[in-house]
């Protein structure tokens, strides 16, 4: 964990601003696509993402990565997921000014409602804890950090939804109540959209599914698997009269079971969080790379490098 830390805050950004990533990039003559997986990302940030990525790759939709015919170098595409009201309040202005295609995946049980997702709440508590020293979760103790906390967080969510439900419900309960839940400023930003601005996008956007409740697909029984990706795609396409085609799987999860199921609904494309650049893929077995949502520059650079992104403390 301190290793990536290092890596990512230090050799990064040196490798990045002497052009070590530009040169790989050159020697690379073949051609790549990458969707690129973003969530709730800073939207100062993600302008400066915008303006790095014009100078390295095409940013192209979806529909294009899948079925494009390509033209050498570079293309990207860029999704969203978990439906946050940001997208349209922060992100989705940026888009339009450069006239760049996205694709938002949006869980549809919190739309139009103040509900925050249990991992959200989550990750929220544990980055703004004032504890110090050890925390312990379901058995497991982690030492907190300032430096640390996105890796605790993402630690203490992976064990959490591996458990059933009604146990990670109380888990999740007592956590909070020992560590205090995050600021009111900060939960305000894991909000998801309404309705009415699920139906205003523009052109620009292909709206995905992502579920209903953002479950653990693996771990439903039959109904309820066919309830969370039909229900879903059902709301979404009443409330943007827009065909809904794609799918990306809540935090990656799925088995072969899930990809059946996915593909017998109807859907025509399914994204995992496997982070690598697309080959020849199957289209229900997508790969996406994350980008955190307050990776520098120079993080966004090593990840569009195909040879460096293929690295261990890269990719995670």
């Amino acid at each position: 964990m301190r290793w990536r830390h290092w890596a990512k805050g230090s050799v990064l950004p040196i490798a990045h601003g002497v052009g070590l990533f530009s040169l790989l990039r050159a020697m690379d003559a073949g051609h790549r696509r990458v969707a690129l997986n973003y969530h709730n990302v800073d939207p100062g940030l993600f302008r400066r993402h915008v303006d790095l990525l014009a100078t390295l790759a095409r940013v192209v939709s979806l529909e294009s990565l899948l079925d494009g015919p390509g033209r050498g170098g570079v293309e990207v595409a860029l999704t969203f997921d978990d439906g946050y009201r940001t997208f349209v309040d922060e992100i989705l202005p940026t888009l339009v000014e450069r006239g760049l295609p996205a694709t938002w995946f949006v869980p549809t049980a919190h739309v139009g409602t103040d509900d925050i997702f249990w991992f959200d709440r989550v990750r929220a508590a544990v980055l703004h804890a004032r504890t110090r020293g050890g925390l312990v979760v379901a058995g497991h103790e982690w030492a907190l950090f300032d430096w640390n906390r996105e890796y605790v967080a993402a630690g203490i969510t992976r064990i959490l939804k591996a458990m059933p439900v009604h146990e990670r419900n109380g888990t999740v309960d007592d956590l909070l109540r020992e560590i205090g839940a995050a600021p009111e400023v900060v939960l305000r930003r894991l909000v998801s959209a309404t309705r009415e601005q699920l139906r205003a996008l523009p052109a620009l956007i292909t709206v995905g599914s992502h579920s209903d409740t953002h479950p653990q697909l693996s771990q439903l029984d039959e109904a309820s698997l066919r309830q969370e990706l039909s229900l879903s795609r059902s709301h979404l396409e009443q409330w943007t009269d827009r065909a809904v085609r794609h799918f990306a799987y809540p935090s990656g999860d799925f088995d072969e079971r899930v990809v059946n199921m996915v593909r017998a609904t109807g859907y025509e494309s399914a994204w995992t969080t496997e982070p690598r650049f697309i080959a020849v893929e199957d289209r229900y077995r997508m790969p996406r790379v994350a980008i955190d949502d307050h990776a520098p520059l120079s993080v966004l650079s090593a990840k569009l490098t195909f040879w460096v992104n293929r690295l261990p403390v890269i990719r995670a």
